[in-house]
């Protein structure tokens, strides 16, 4: 079975995980440098990112979980939701991304 993705709870963990330092210094900066790597190299795939941003999803939600939830993080965000919340995390730090030195 498919699951279906809720777009209010993936516009909840985006702003969530843009929002919070500790994901961003922990998870999303070292993806950047290393997508930076992966850009210099002309090995740089799109859906590739996208499941890298998928673990920053994750992470975001267990956090998102400890701080607001009552129930388990996957009950909210199911991993439809997850995934296309990674894709819009990757959108917004595409142009951090292109950014090679």
């Amino acid at each position: 079975m498919k699951t279906v993705t809720d777009h209010i709870a993936v516009e909840e963990l985006f702003l969530y995980i843009i929002n919070n330092s500790t994901v961003y210094s922990c998870s999303i900066k070292p993806l950047i440098a290393n997508y930076r790597r992966k850009i210099a190299k002309n090995q740089y795939d799109r859906e590739k990112a996208i499941k890298g941003f998928e673990h920053v999803a994750k992470v975001g939600a267990i956090l998102y979980e400890k701080d607001f939830l009552s129930t388990k993080y996957y009950t909210v965000f199911n991993a439809a939701t997850r995934r296309e919340a990674a894709e819009r995390i990757l959108d917004f730090f595409k142009d951090e991304i292109m950014e090679v030195e």
